[in-house]
């Protein structure tokens, strides 16, 4: 019987390409059940906002934007793992390609070993955080504390890791070049660059920025694109699937600003895209990314790139062939965007509440219709207008925009402004003999609920913004009927919560301020009765305060004191004896803040002195415009020769002055009709004409 005919003969190579094959598999079902994941983190994000808990949700969406990264690097990499397959596949057998492919069969197998989809089920099915995260309802998130990191996170981590492994060892490890190439020096095939670290700095998007390829409501691309604009020119890109729903359900509210948004003020986009599907400037064919500055005409809704319509389009969309002016540009994006600040009128600067503001001087009809002339007018001009908070710097946008391609140009220089806050706390923190120091505290009464009051002294020149802060909110009436909340005998008394919770209270700036217990002989939590500020971390204040009812100094330089008891150590003792529920810190019997009385302020009082100088510079202002000295005005009619400059001719019965418009024709037109007289005719014959002697300074309109 004849011998049956052996089968092709399977190489060393094939058997690689083989394993890349099946290897390239196993990624696309991974990055299938990672999909799966990204479609529970939005189901769980939509559930939440339903809910009306938004921390939730954008925690959810945030973990979600983490794994979609990990999802496209994942998505790159396959596509190299691609590429390399079908070129191994029709390359030529050669030494250098076979231990290439020797050494990437040997890592696919350690990636395989280790990344296997039976391994990552197993993993899912087995871990209870998995199971609970996989749920609809999202599990609590604990305030103030780090995520912990999921397992399913860190096997993406390290598949990660070792797919970039594969694909150094794939790319520069593979030949003998003594050279790496440009792709590989980029980071498509391992990071050989010095700037990897800076280049990894983007993936983490920060949760205030969204991308400019991404609706604005959902984090995603979008797909149909469309623009709610704002009042101050720019606007906000929404995907019309996701907005349309949301004012439907929220009664026409903007979903970043709060204010009223019509859908029929949604402006349609019209993005123009390359062949490899970037977003690109159908002008320039620039590829937008997150440092270009992007605009949109409103009328066309097309998108340009900022350079491309300030400079080529000549006020024309190019690309409709319509035209437009300015105000229908919209801002989508302006990274470099430079705010000059605006130099508030010195009558409306830090007044009071109570006062009147000082009325602005109004210049005469005279001095408003009369031109400003050379250089000394302009600086008079300047020195009348300049804000008391100006500072000796300038801004530096104009020196910016001159080294910068990417700022709008700026010719004229601006000074920068202090804030008006800061040189108050300052005046207020200044050093003082030990008898003036009493004005620039401030007291307070603090009325309870407990039969009595507690009179507090507040050392505004040892904390000034923390005593500003206190005193604006007692004027605001914010601690009105506000419960302390927190009692713990023999070592404080917390209040100053308005919801009661010890969670809620904003400061009179709604922002959390910067601590003062580093300062120049800043007071220190030495004895009882010491008023100081509770907070969550460093620069972390609100409105929460508390009174110590012993010395703690492991509180020092951890929380600012600003403040001590001068009065009402019963009603403090009283508040000290009240039995607190069991297992909590909560009072039994609620003490509340009844109101506070201010007797003493030192800060309303540098107002009313700010008011009263700015008033009188006013007024000063005002008054050397229109008064003049004699020397000026003998100056200013009578010149060199003796003659008076503005007097009338007795024979024309015009002015001889230097008249400005259209008056100096009608002088020289009268002297030329007026016939000379005899004497005057006689006087001048055989005088040469240039040798006239003339008087006056002359006529310098053409100079």
């Amino acid at each position: 019987m004849g011998q049956a005919p052996s089968g092709p003969k399977i190489t060393a190579q094939d058997r690689a390409v083989l394993d890349m094959k099946l290897q390239r598999d196993k990624l696309k079902q991974y990055q299938k059940k990672i999909q799966t994941i990204l479609d529970q983190e939005h189901a769980i994000a939509l559930a939440a906002l339903k809910a009306g808990n938004k921390t939730r949700a954008l925690t959810a969406l945030r973990r979600r934007k983490y794994q979609e990264g990990l999802l496209q690097k994942t998505d790159g990499q396959l596509e190299v793992l691609e590429n390399l397959v079908s070129t191994v596949e029709f390359a030529l057998i050669e030494k250098d390609v076979m231990f290439g492919l020797k050494q990437g069969n040997e890592v696919l197998k350690q990636i395989h070993a280790e990344m296997s989809i039976e391994s990552v089920e197993k993993l899912m099915s087995e871990t209870a955080e998995a199971v609970q995260y996989q749920r609809v309802d999202l599990p609590e998130v604990p305030t103030q504390e780090p995520l912990q990191e999921e397992p399913e996170r860190s096997q993406i981590k390290e598949t990660s890791k070792r797919l970039t492994t594969f694909l150094h060892t794939m790319g520069h490890g593979a030949n003998d070049k003594l050279y790496i190439t440009h792709a590989e020096h980029s980071g498509a095939l391992g990071q050989h660059s010095a700037s990897s670290g800076y280049r990894a700095k983007p993936e983490d998007i920060p949760a205030f920025r969204t991308p400019f390829d991404c609706c604005a409501l959902s984090l995603q691309p979008f797909t149909h694109p469309v623009c709610a604009p704002n009042d101050d020119g720019t606007g906000v890109v929404f995907d019309l699937l996701n907005i349309v729903p949301w004012l439907k359900s929220h009664n026409n509210t903007h979903p970043i600003t709060g204010k009223p948004l019509e859908p029929s003020s949604l402006i349609s986009l019209h993005y123009a895209r390359n062949a490899n599907g970037e977003l690109h400037d159908p002008v320039t064919f620039k590829t937008f990314t997150e440092h270009s500055h992007i605009v949109v005409i409103r009328t066309t809704g097309n998108v340009f790139l900022a350079e491309s319509v300030g400079k080529l389009a000549g006020g024309r969309d190019l690309v409709a062939d319509v035209p437009f002016t300015k105000a229908d540009l919209i801002t989508l994006q302006n990274p470099h965007g430079t705010s000059e600040p605006a130099a508030p009128k010195p009558a409306q600067v830090a007044q009071p509440s109570s006062s009147k503001p000082a009325p602005a001087s109004k210049p005469k009809p005279a001095e408003a219709a009369k031109p400003t002339q050379g250089l000394v007018a302009t600086t008079k001009v300047a020195k009348a207008t300049l804000p008391y908070n100006a500072s000796p710097y300038s801004t530096g946008a104009a020196g910016a925009s001159l080294t910068s391609t990417s700022l709008d140009p700026l010719t004229k220089g601006e000074m920068a402004l202090y804030d008006e806050e800061e040189l108050m706390f300052d005046e207020i923190a200044k050093e003082r003999k030990e008898k003036d120091k009493v004005k620039q505290r401030a007291y307070v009464r603090m009325v309870t609920n407990m039969g009595g009051s507690l009179n507090l002294e507040l050392y505004c020149e040892k904390a000034p913004k923390t005593c500003y802060n206190f005193l604006m909110l007692a004027r605001q009436g914010k601690y009105d009927d506000c419960p302390f909340h927190r009692l713990i005998p023999d070592f404080m008394i917390q209040g100053g919560d308005p919801t009661g919770t010890g969670r809620g209270g904003e400061s009179y700036w709604g922002t959390p301020f910067r601590d003062e217990y580093d300062l120049k002989n800043a007071l220190k939590h030495s004895e009882r009765g010491m008023l100081s500020m509770a907070n969550k971390g460093k620069a972390t204040n609100g409105s929460q305060f508390f009174i110590t009812f012993r010395e703690t100094p492991h509180l020092d330089n951890k929380h600012t004191v600003f403040g001590k008891l001068v009065g009402g150590e019963e009603i403090l003792d009283a508040m000290e004896a009240v039995p607190v529920q069991s297992g909590t810190d909560k009072p039994l019997k609620p003490i509340k803040i009844t109101e506070i009385v201010i007797y003493q302020d030192p800060f309303e009082e540098y107002k009313k002195r700010l008011a009263k100088r700015l008033e009188k510079q006013a007024e000063a202002r005002g008054g050397k415009a229109a008064e003049k000295t004699k020397s000026d005005r003998i100056e200013d009619k009578v010149n060199w020769f003796g003659e008076k400059v503005g007097a009338k001719d007795p024979a024309s019965g015009l002015s001889t002055g230097n008249m400005g418009g259209v008056g100096k024709y009608l002088a020289t037109a009268t002297k030329r009709a007026a016939p000379p007289t005899t004497a005057a005719a006689e006087s001048d014959i055989g005088v040469d004409a240039k040798k006239k002697r003339k008087l006056g300074f002359g006529n310098f309109d053409a100079w």
